[in-house]
């Protein structure tokens, strides 16, 4: 009885030293455990994701206030706004289109747009004063103007790391809820109406029935120009254009 006594203490005593090495190892791997990778691995996309939407809505505020550019070079000032011509002549004759390919051209002012900012908004990351080491590859950037989103994909390369944590991202995007889309189409039709209706008459009210209240079109004059505002009732984002035709002597 006493043998058995003793080999069950003995048991108990290995499987009590057992635990208490298990707990000492668990407790002591929590505490050499770097908590970097938890802190810093939402950051860094976090980070990039909101250089992008700054840099997209800034962009969009810019192409729709400014007919199309971000900078424009040929325009008139409307309410405190260049706005750029899209359709423009000095004659007594129908304006000239100035921007055939409108949709692809703002595309590209976009995505150069978030380019050079998404540049820019990287110089200035933290990261490498907190003592990472970053690493960046070329910055590319897609922009897909829809009906009622603008889609910004961009191709972005990089490389975070700081002793054994290594972060890398290549791909990001983000969705801008305005109907860019829409207002391009209106304002093409708006221009090529300038162009071939006699002496640039525009029926714009009609567009306003066709879409049966959907979307909203103002019309001002500056001058020999004339601005269009056009918005859908359900959004607050506005795109403006210049055109001038038939310009009397």
């Amino acid at each position: 009885m006493k043998k058995r006594a003793q080999v069950t203490l003995f048991i108990i005593l290995g499987i009590v030293l057992l635990v208490a090495a298990m707990f000492f190892i668990f407790v002591r791997t929590e505490i050499i455990t770097p908590s970097i990778p938890k802190i810093i691995m939402p950051r860094v996309g976090e980070y990039v994701d909101n250089c992008i939407k700054e840099a997209g809505q800034q962009g969009l505020n810019l192409v729709g206030k400014q007919g199309g550019d971000i900078n424009p070079g040929f325009y008139t000032w409307y309410k405190g706004d260049k706005v750029t011509y899209l359709c423009y002549t000095e004659d007594y004759a129908a304006c000239v289109n100035r921007r055939p390919g409108l949709k692809n051209h703002v595309e590209k002012e976009l995505s150069n747009f978030v380019k050079s900012q998404l540049t820019s908004c990287m110089i200035n990351a933290p990261f490498e004063r907190q003592g990472y080491s970053v690493t960046q590859g070329a910055i590319e950037v897609e922009t897909t103007i829809g009906n009622y989103n603008t889609m910004v994909d961009v191709d972005f390369p990089i490389t975070i790391q700081k002793g054994d944590f290594v972060f890398k991202k290549d791909k990001f995007s983000a969705v801008f809820d305005v109907p860019l889309g829409q207002l391009i189409e209106i304002a093409s039709k708006i221009v090529n109406e300038e162009i071939s209706n006699p002496l640039g008459i525009v029926f714009w009210d009609l567009y306003i029935s066709r879409s049966r209240g959907r979307i909203e079109i103002e019309k001002g004059t500056i001058e020999k120009a004339e601005i269009y505002t056009i918005k859908a009732n359900d959004n607050p984002y506005t795109f403006k254009l210049a055109v001038q035709g038939w310009v009397r002597p």
